[in-house]
């Protein structure tokens, strides 16, 4: 079993995430060159179009594929800082309501339980490698129903 220590100072603080920027520019459009009056496809990957140039379909294509990719990072930016917040805000309402969290394998579906040990601490055991955001939301349900929220 672990114990979850809320955090009570912030030299006992996690670090925060790293700081990240990730941008996504994908513009594409055809038009009718003026010179030779033929269709043409052009497409870029820069704010200021700097690339701007005529493409092939299947140039085009594989500029999509690199666009999903980055979509797919900047999702997870997206579910780290979520990920995060949960597990400021856990820390805070733990230390608030004096609880621990225990991480340790629960029977069956379940997503949380309450207890108190010997000496009169409460706690909430949980199963390892629950998600941050799902640990916050059954943690705030068993203080609720412990009538401590």
């Amino acid at each position: 079993m672990t114990t979850v220590q809320p955090r009570t100072t912030s030299s006992t603080a996690t670090a925060p995430p790293t700081e990240q920027s990730l941008s996504l520019v994908l513009d594409a459009e055809t038009m009718v060159d003026a010179d030779t009056g033929r269709l043409t496809l052009i497409a870029s990957t820069d704010h200021n179009q700097s690339d701007l140039s005529e493409v092939t379909a299947a140039a085009l294509r594989a500029m999509v594929d690199q666009a999903r990719a980055k979509l797919d990072d900047i999702l997870q930016l997206a579910a780290d800082y979520e990920a995060h917040q949960a597990r400021e805000a856990l820390h805070a309402i733990l230390a608030e309501h004096d609880v621990q969290l225990h991480e340790t394998e629960l029977p069956g579906r379940v997503n949380a339980l309450s207890g108190v040990l010997d000496d009169g601490q409460r706690v909430i055991l949980v199963p390892p490698g629950q998600a941050p955001v799902s640990r916050l939301r059954f943690a705030i349900a068993v203080l609720r129903d412990l009538g401590l929220m």
